[in-house]
């Protein structure tokens, strides 16, 4: 998950202008932060960490390293997605000041942060109930609009074999163990010969 491979998020969603609308009109975000929010980078890294390093959700996720490694690529996105995308961790990334992780995971310019911080005022100083009818909504559309096959495509993912490249390694790594045992042997071999009497 390399961030230098990074996209935003409106060019992995199935209709861009459809979910601009839902922001602007259900959740009353204004065009300027719907945009800055959909174009954004998003930082995978970051989004991996959250989900499966330190961030509570990796806890409720289930997920252990050895089932997390049993995912092929598209697999591992969907978990991601799955865990993100949940009313609870979205309301997390963007209510929790401490951390600032919606700053984290989308690579936002420092000029129009405090446009951002408007809108998480809005959507963070109201009713518990409010709150979580706001997020509930925006969970349903995120998972309803961002296509997996988008980002498998622009990770180039579906290029990478991860099993056939560890084969290769694993092969590579053998090859390399017997050269070493064949350059003992011959060391063994040359270290006789020099014993054996000349003549």
């Amino acid at each position: 998950l390399n961030s230098s491979r990074g996209f935003t998020l409106g060019s992995v969603v199935k209709d861009q202008d459809e979910l601009q609308n839902f922001l602007t009109h259900n959740l009353s975000m204004s065009n300027e932060t719907a945009g800055l929010l959909l174009g954004s980078s998003v930082n995978l890294k970051e989004v991996f960490r959250l989900c499966f390093g330190s961030y509570p959700s990796a806890v409720d996720s289930g997920l252990d390293s050895e089932s997390w490694d049993a995912f092929n690529a598209g697999e591992k996105l969907l978990q991601l997605e799955n865990i993100l995308f949940m009313p609870k961790v979205l309301e997390y990334l963007t209510c929790n000041d401490e951390q600032d992780d919606l700053q984290k995971i989308l690579a936002i310019p420092a000029a129009q942060k405090a446009q951002l911080n408007g809108y998480r005022a809005a959507v963070c100083n109201t009713t518990t109930k409010v709150r979580k009818e706001h997020f509930q909504e925006l969970a349903d559309k995120l998972k309803s609009q961002v296509d997996i096959q988008k980002i498998v495509e622009k990770l180039k993912l579906n290029e990478v074999n991860s099993t056939a490249v560890q084969q290769h390694l694993r092969a590579l790594l053998e090859d390399l163990i017997e050269v070493e045992k064949i350059l003992k042997d011959v060391d063994a071999l040359s270290g006789l010969a020099r014993l054996l009497p000349k003549g």
